[in-house]
């Protein structure tokens, strides 16, 4: 029996191939993933076992518990500053199924979608897998990874649907600067695109303060996050999306086909979850990650740290070494033991990079950057 042509069209990441490589060695000092080495509170992880021994495991209704929803909505409205009730908000399977949900939703065949590069690498082949097309706006940090009005304009044609930005951005770690999100607004508004952000790491910024391009924008606006990152939740397969209510309930229909509703286990949890603010100590232990990976690597004349202002992952130039990223990841996987990610996944450019997620103790995090030190020389 032959695939579908879908089937054999979407690429597997190669991040996740250098993750799964690196289980072949019981020593693997694993960087790939963005997946914290931190657990959720006590009172997240009681709040499961609470739900469990009271039978509370059937399923909730397709969009999600309400009580969870209304509660995302007050968060949501105190943050942002807007006026969204619980039909405004769908409880998904991970951040990830709020993305695909909201391109089934939005996109039709041969409908274009402005991608920012270096991308989170599923972005791409969600959208491939609607059957519509990602168009990619290259960035570098000459300009600090972003564009011109003028130039964001250029790429627009009359196919083209919507723009998403990650903000913070996956892999880059790079906050976007209040006139770059405003001249996103201004030109979605101007051509009638949707606008997706995906801010799952807006929790897990240095030294600025977060700007989102939610507070710009009115409508056609779809706001993606989750429990995964700010709660360290990754496992728990939790997140949530922010829309008008026609395309939330457009967006319910599929996932009732989909998945019927997200974990009801993992929904009282994130309801517990809701009481809290992201760690302030889980910051901390990210930016001491970050300044270690920016003080090690920076002793070599090979290697060029962009210093990340948010999230947990570090991109690293590797040019001077005489290596494309996923020869340079495959032998230090299999020289040294330690798995990155090659910057070949987030876009054709990025061929010349490598990503490093400082999801592990800074003993494990030096262990790995010391050895990658050695890997070079």
């Amino acid at each position: 029996m032959e695939l579908s042509e879908l089937a054999k069209n979407v690429s597997p990441s190669p991040t996740r191939h250098l993750y799964n490589l690196g289980k072949q060695f019981n020593d693997t000092i694993d960087l790939t993933l963005g997946d914290p080495d931190l657990p959720p509170i006590l009172p997240i992880k009681q709040a499961a076992c609470s739900c469990i021994n009271a039978g509370k495991t059937r399923y909730s209704s397709n969009a999600g518990l309400i009580e969870l929803r209304e509660k995302i909505a007050d968060s949501v409205n105190c943050d942002y500053g807007i006026t969204s009730g619980y039909d405004n908000i769908i409880v998904t399977v991970g951040g990830m199924e709020a993305l695909y949900l909201t391109f089934l939703s939005i996109l039709n065949k041969d409908d274009e979608v402005l991608v920012f590069a270096p991308y989170y690498v599923n972005y791409v082949e969600m959208i491939k897998m609607c059957y519509a097309k990602p168009a990619i706006i290259n960035t570098d940090e000459a300009s600090d990874f972003e564009i011109s009005r003028d130039k964001l304009e250029a790429f627009i044609t009359p196919k083209t649907k919507a723009v998403i930005i990650n903000n913070p951005n996956n892999p880059t770690g790079h906050v976007y600067s209040e006139q770059f999100l405003n001249d996103i607004a201004e030109v979605a508004k101007k051509y009638g695109l949707f606008v997706i952000s995906d801010e799952v790491y807006k929790d897990l910024v240095y030294e600025q303060k977060f700007k989102s391009i939610f507070k710009a924008i009115s409508d056609n606006y779809v706001l993606i996050d989750s429990f995964s990152k700010k709660h360290c939740m990754t496992g728990w397969r939790i997140g949530y999306a922010v829309g008008p209510e026609y395309l939330i309930a457009a967006m319910t229909k599929l996932q009732e086909n989909v998945a019927a509703c997200a974990p009801v286990v993992s929904q009282y949890a994130a309801l517990e979850a809701l009481n809290y603010k992201s760690p302030a100590e889980n910051l901390q232990e990210f930016r001491r990650r970050r300044d270690l990976v920016i003080k090690k690597l920076s002793t070599s004349d090979k290697l060029k740290v962009i210093t990340p202002q948010g999230a947990f992952y570090a991109l690293v130039n590797i040019k001077n070494t005489g290596m494309k990223s996923m020869q340079f990841c495959e032998e230090l996987l299999k020289k040294s033991h330690v798995a990155v990610a090659p910057g070949i996944a987030y876009g054709s450019m990025y061929d010349d990079y490598i990503r490093i997620a400082y999801t592990l103790s800074c003993d494990k995090l030096e262990e790995g950057l010391n050895k990658t030190l050695q890997f070079i020389i």
